[in-house]
């Protein structure tokens, strides 16, 4: 393998399959397969047997096809230490060679034959999205999916994910942790009806990195994200996602209306005092919300001015409060329950946010 191709491009292209690759311990798994093929683009392949990663570069220029396995996490460094100038790979079965201006590496390899290949997409269900909405469906959703440690194995990982349904021309984003609910729409009007439940670190890496046009696809066992570039290719989570329209359903009685702004600074003020299970305290009244939380040795309130519906007070995370109103991507939010015991909705700008109230001690 011969090829020529900008620093930037490189390491573009090596990015997102070296974090998948860097992570394993298995030789063969911790490395990123480099290929060309009829001299087109530099391919860069990785893969845990769980996910896959493929990123094509375009930009390239081969002299010469080939394939060669090579250590994700020395490929990476390497790379980022190359100066900013056209970089040639020169690759076979032993090694690969990258020289840059007045340097150059040598990198050990292993036999590209031991690399198991991708998971393939299998019969597929997809829908193609702008990459501004994916980050906007991201953005409003995946705060409030289950987070799991990276060593432990989730009892329930179909909450680690995004699920996404599209009915009539309308994608509903919905994630959930048991203790709160994010859901936000958009519309594809071309997309087929279908569901998927898309994992949280696939999704939001996608849309951060990508741009342009996204596809999402599904199948029976397989889930996955690709751009022009990119693709990524994962293995389906087991199991079927909470029913979250019986959970959300309410019939509010209580109801406010306010600034966006000024319950979130209210709300970021009182994440200030020390105490994860000290909630903060929303008291609606006829002067507006009153936001107050205190600790042993601390405590804070805050009047914000709101258009209430009827008194009612309520506790809540700090910082899942803080979440909820953050993702509300309109200027003015409508805060609704229908018991403090109950769970609270935010919405606003087509976007929904529900999180469980904590219950106060009396007396």
């Amino acid at each position: 393998m011969i090829v020529t191709v900008a620093k930037s491009e490189l390491a573009r292209l090596i990015e997102r399959p070296c974090k998948l690759a860097s992570k394993q311990k298995e030789s063969y798994l911790a490395c990123v397969k480099l290929s060309v093929s009829d001299f087109g683009p530099l391919v860069a392949e990785a893969t845990d047997l769980n996910d896959s990663v493929r990123s094509v570069c375009t930009a390239s220029m081969a002299s010469e096809d080939g394939e060669v396995l090579v250590s994700a996490r020395i490929l990476s460094k390497v790379v980022k230490s190359l100066p900013e100038q056209p970089v040639e790979l020169f690759g076979d079965g032993d090694g690969l060679r990258l020289s840059c201006g007045r340097s150059s590496f040598d990198v050990p390899a292993i036999d590209p034959a031991e690399f198991p290949g991708l998971i393939g997409r299998g019969d597929v269900v997809s829908v193609d999205i702008e990459t501004a909405t994916l980050a906007s469906l991201a953005a409003r959703t995946t705060y409030a999916a289950k987070k799991e440690k990276e060593e432990t194995v989730s009892k329930k990982p179909i909450m680690g994910c995004v699920n996404l349904k599209c009915v009539g021309g309308t994608v509903t984003a919905t994630a959930t942790d048991s203790y709160r609910v994010a859901r936000t729409r958009c519309a594809a009007p071309d997309a087929p009806d279908f569901e998927m439940n898309v994992p949280v670190r696939m999704l939001s890496d996608f849309a951060k990195s990508s741009c342009g046009t996204v596809t999402l696809f599904a199948s029976d066992t397989t889930v996955g994200l690709a751009s022009d570039e990119d693709e990524v290719v994962g293995r389906a989570f087991a199991g079927k996602f909470p029913d979250a329209d019986r959970v959300i359903a309410m019939n509010p009685i209580h109801r406010a209306e306010f600034g966006r702004g000024y319950l979130l600074e209210a709300l970021k003020r009182a994440a200030v005092i020390d105490g994860a299970n000290n909630p903060v305290v929303l008291a609606l009244d006829d002067a507006g919300i009153n936001v107050s939380r205190k600790s042993d040795v601390e405590s804070m309130s805050e009047l914000v001015d709101a258009k209430v519906d009827a008194p009612v007070v309520v506790a809540l995370n700090a910082a899942y409060a803080v979440d909820a109103v953050s993702a509300i991507p309109s200027a003015e939010v409508v805060m609704e329950l229908e018991d403090p015991n109950r769970l609270v909705k935010f919405s606003g700008g087509g976007c929904e946010a529900y999180v469980m109230p904590v219950r106060l001690l009396r007396g």
